[in-house]
């Protein structure tokens, strides 16, 4: 299982390896005599004018994954306008892309508009979304909601599902069109009913949480079920939960099982975790221990804290050196993960440390060692994290870069990544950013999320690169695009406060949603403010303390912090209750906050309104000064 050097210890300098399976993208295109005269062929028909080999050259040199045609923009560039010029409407669209992300030319949004426009025109439904969305921001054309409606409609028409979703949430929010939730609904139900699980889940969440809407259980779960079938994996992971806890569908701890499964098979670990519970201990299905605990190492492998510390727990009821050694790893790599148990156990295996794995570690060594010198690019990369973290063998930074930049060059993007942290880091004595940016654009050029987010850090900071905010834009919505929380994050908080984007509350809640559905625990900390104070959504404390709850699973100091206030205002007068709130305050203040300490301190016995004694009451009004703040 490979760890990449994390964004929070990243934007510290300070590294520190995290877990998380990566796939592999090192598989090389060799290609064979008569493949090669087939890449010399596309390049001659490509010269005499035939548009669709046009495009496909093109398509080659854009992604670079093809042996005899190098990555190369400016070339990709040079055939998709070859075949632009014959009418070719998916290299219209191309060369849109290229403009707007920056690749190969400078980021000119106006041209990405002019592209994106010809390709719509000839009919391609992605270019008319594309277009639709620049003229809705009002990005490299003329700020026109009207147009950008009319263009997304098209798209609708020629079948395209997200652009009935987004339109449905353009009118949800009423952001630059006033808020119309016949018409959202409309178009929310439109994507929906065409196949878009995510529209499905918007609408379930809406009608559960009660979200602009009255609450309605019957249409929230219609919807869940219907985006669960639809392969949305958190549906299917909320139903399983529902059916599990038998609140809101009665008890089912079979059907439970089978959305589990349904999530798990994508790569769900959560869902996996409880999917080999639920048959590890037979609960109303036959009891499977081998097939329980399958489940539960998936989920470990594919980074989940609780059954990363449980496999720890199988492994550690073996008595070969083997599985004591695998019973390490998974606790080491759980407490890494921020599970707080495994973080208590490692603490207690350092100081008791098994004689037994001590006399066979260097023959571990030895052993990893010679796969590494060998060429095995797991095994590099493994020797790398070892001499990195300095805990069983010397720490050695120059001998962790030298088997990083090993298994990178095997095509480990991983390795590559955590270079370029490295050197970041300036664990080699100084910081080399400008190397940092190389490596990072070279991983992010492979579509790897962590390394777009990692780059547009520079290039917003203007460290190692030139500073270019528009640019760091553009990076951040590339890896928010394919799921990296924090660029969610990041993005709501630059809409949020208006330093490098015009201040815009509304798309600040829109981007901490994703944020906060993606697990970012400050997406789901500033989405709960959001709703506790109406900035950007409106005010709904119901679904603030949802959110807020859970940032505090995590057992985050600010969310308890927020529990505690708004169960403490007597303004909420549906959930005012202070002993709830004391609960919270006491909560963060055992983990030493001494704003929480203030709060508890506030708290006093008096006369409840019906006559009875409630036990405390907040005394001092909550000033502007203590008032929530988004976390940055």
């Amino acid at each position: 299982m490979k760890r990449s050097l994390s964004y929070a210890s990243f934007l510290r300098r300070s590294l520190a390896i995290l877990p998380f399976l990566l796939p592999c993208s090192s598989k090389t295109h060799a290609l064979t005599t008569m493949q090669r005269y087939q890449i010399e062929d596309i390049k001659r028909i490509a010269s005499r004018g035939d548009h669709k080999v046009e495009y496909i050259l093109g398509t080659f040199y854009s992604k670079g994954d093809v042996e005899g045609i190098p990555k190369d923009f400016h070339l990709a560039l040079h055939w998709y306008q070859e075949a632009a010029k014959d009418g070719d409407k998916e290299a219209a669209q191309m060369i849109g892309l290229l403009y707007y992300n920056g690749d190969g030319v400078p980021i000119d949004i106006a041209k990405a508009a002019y592209w994106f426009e010809k390709a719509a025109n000839a009919g391609n439904w992605d270019a008319a979304r594309r277009l639709a969305t620049l003229y809705i921001n009002g990005e490299g054309v003329p700020k026109n909601v009207e147009k950008g409606i009319s263009w997304y409609k098209k798209a609708i028409q020629s079948g395209d599902i997200d652009s009935a979703r987004r339109l449905g949430m353009l009118y949800w929010m009423g952001d630059d069109v006033p808020r119309d939730q016949e018409k959202a609904l409309h178009w929310l139900e439109n994507s929906a009913n065409n196949g878009d699980w995510d529209a499905s889940q918007m609408l379930s969440r809406f009608y559960i949480l009660g979200e602009n809407i009255p609450f309605d259980k019957e249409k929230g779960l219609y919807w869940l079920e219907k985006s669960a079938k639809q392969g949305g994996v958190i549906s299917q992971e909320i139903l399983a939960n529902l059916y599990y806890s038998g609140q809101m569908l009665p008890l089912d701890k079979k059907k439970a099982a089978y959305w589990y499964e349904q999530a798990a098979k994508e790569h769900n670990g959560s869902a996996a975790k409880m999917l080999g519970a639920i048959y590890y201990n037979g609960e109303d299905v036959k009891q499977n221990k081998e097939l329980g605990r399958y489940w539960i190492e998936q989920a470990a492998k594919w980074g989940e804290p609780e059954a990363q510390r449980i496999t720890s727990m199988f492994y550690q009821e073996s008595d070969t050196l083997e599985d004591k050694e695998k019973a390490e790893f998974w606790l080491k790599t759980a407490a890494l993960a921020g599970d707080k148990e495994a973080q208590k156990q490692v603490s207690i295996l350092y100081t008791n440390k098994d004689p037994k794995i001590s006399e066979i570690h260097p023959q571990i060594i030895k052993l990893l060692r010679e796969k590494a010198e060998k060429g095995d690019k797991e095994a590099q990369y493994d020797f790398a994290l070892k001499y990195y973290e300095g805990k069983e063998i010397s720490q050695d930074f120059k001998q962790a870069v030298y088997w990083f930049q090993k298994a990178a060059d095997q095509g480990d993007p991983s390795a590559t990544l955590n270079l370029g942290a490295l050197y970041y880091d300036g664990k080699l004595g100084k910081t080399d950013f400008s190397k940092a940016a190389t490596l990072f654009q070279k991983t992010a050029d492979q579509n790897y999320p962590k390394a777009q987010l990692f780059l547009g850090i520079l290039y917003e900071r203007g460290e190692g690169v030139p500073q270019d905010t528009q640019k760091a834009l553009s990076l951040y919505k590339q890896a928010a695009n394919l799921g990296e929380a924090e660029a969610q994050f990041i993005l709501g908080y630059h809409y949020g406060t208006g330093k490098i984007v015009p201040l815009n509350l509304k798309k600040a809640a829109s981007w901490y949603t994703k944020a906060a559905h993606t697990g970012s625990l400050r997406g789901q900390i500033n989405l709960g403010i959001a709703y506790m104070l109406g900035a950007g959504v409106p005010k709904n404390i119901l679904v603030a303390i949802y959110w807020l709850q859970q940032a505090a699973k995590s057992d985050d100091i600010k969310a308890e912090i927020n529990l505690g206030k708004i169960y403490a205002d007597p303004k909420n007068q549906e959930i005012f209750a202070l002993d709830t709130a004391k609960d919270w305050f006491k909560k963060a203040a055992d983990q030493g906050s001494e704003d929480a300490k203030n709060y508890l301190a506030s708290l006093t016995p008096v006369e409840a309104p019906n006559g009875t004694l409630s036990k405390t009451e907040i005394l001092p009004q909550i000033t502007e000064e203590s008032q929530a703040k988004p976390e940055s």
